[in-house]
């Protein structure tokens, strides 16, 4: 979760001055970003397992 952070840190750096001062308060925010990451990851885990079953490269 480290690296997440830090891809992102940097460009938001960049942009931040650039956006608007009166962004939405949305309580949805946070918990959207936080289950969009975690089903991402759980997502692309089971890709790759499924591949790696299917291609027979697991052990």
């Amino acid at each position: 979760m480290i690296n997440y952070h830090a891809i992102n840190l940097a460009p938001y750096l960049v942009i931040e001055r650039h956006l608007p001062q009166n962004r939405s308060d949305s309580h949805w925010k946070l918990p959207l970003a936080v289950l969009s990451i975690v089903l991402t990851y759980l997502v692309g885990g089971a890709i790759i397992v499924g591949l790696s079953r299917v291609l027979d490269f697991s052990n």
